[in-house]
């Protein structure tokens, strides 16, 4: 690879033989003028003896094509490795950048280990990826350092956290599921709906601290496989006229259920027990009275 240094100007005769290998340039400008928006750069060489002359260079990415690929554009004043199209200085193409001392980079290896990677834009949004053994995770972090996301496979754990709001919001479903579900807030959790429905196959239970409160044009409470409703408190209760009247008629109807079925019961053992008794009452009537007829 040919290599000049970056400050030292070339002759023109020098440059003709040279254009062949890899070389520096400087970014001058990074908006497309031309009718080509988003995909070249105006870059300047420095090794030129003619440092005011500026080229328009290509750019070449990991993946290009009909609306797709990677697009990641040089900021002004990068440093850029560019190589020219057969060796035309007018046809240079960027194949990379470089970091320099006056451009540092953004994270430094403290161990022979290289365990961070990072991808960081201007601002200071970053996609880091640390590869620490048994501390293996991935964040997406903004420049404030307080939104971001956690992806950590060695906890099994997704983490979000935000300085502000975070909305969820979808044209169809939104579906959860977990082993346990758990929401809590500081200060204060609100539910709206057209509809509500909530199913328990076991207990289901209200609790609070203060007031519960249960209203609505109409309110239907049933009891299932139980004789009585009951509700209690320490302090006063009541019942409205339709929920009082619904709890008395379905207490009533376990109440004559039973009855029914004790009284059936109770019938059943007292014809059983009186029919021989009163037959042989009656026969001996029938004797005493027969035996006087002929006196």
């Amino acid at each position: 690879m040919s290599y000049f240094p970056i400050d030292r100007p070339m002759h023109l005769a020098q440059r003709a033989n040279k254009l062949r290998g890899v070389h520096l340039a400087i970014v001058d400008e990074n908006k497309d003028g031309d009718g080509n928006p988003g995909y070249r750069v105006k870059v300047k060489f420095p090794w030129l003896n003619d440092q005011e002359k500026t080229y328009w260079a290509r750019i070449a990415v990991p993946m290009a094509g009909k609306d797709r690929g990677t697009y990641f554009l040089p900021e002004k004043d990068d440093q850029l490795l560019v190589v020219f199209e057969h060796g035309d200085v007018d046809r240079p193409i960027v194949i990379g950048a470089a970091w320099s001392k006056k451009q540092e980079w953004p994270e430094v290896n403290e161990s022979a280990k290289n365990q961070t990677k990072m991808i960081k834009s201007r601002c200071g949004h970053r996609v880091i990826f640390d590869d620490k053994d048994g501390a293996e995770k991935v964040t997406v972090v903004d420049k404030t350092k307080k939104n971001k996301i956690v992806l950590d496979p060695v906890n099994k754990l997704i983490k979000i956290e935000c300085d502000g709001d975070i909305e969820i919001k979808a044209a169809a479903n939104v579906i959860l599921h977990a082993k346990t579900l758990k929401m809590g807030t500081k200060d204060k959790l609100t539910m709206k709906s057209k509809q509500f429905l909530m199913h328990a196959k076991s207990s289901f239970g209200f609790k609070a601290g203060g007031d519960i409160t249960v209203s609505g044009s109409q309110c239907t409470i049933n009891v299932n496989n139980a004789p009585a409703a009951q509700v209690s408190g320490s302090g006063t209760g009541e019942l409205g006229a339709v929920a009082t009247e619904k709890a008395k008629d379905q207490v009533k109807e376990k109440q004559a259920a039973a009855g029914a079925a004790g009284g059936g019961a109770a019938g059943g053992a007292a014809g059983g027990a009186g029919g021989p008794a009163a037959g042989g009452s009656g026969g001996g009537s029938g004797g005493s009275s027969g035996g006087g007829g002929p006196a």
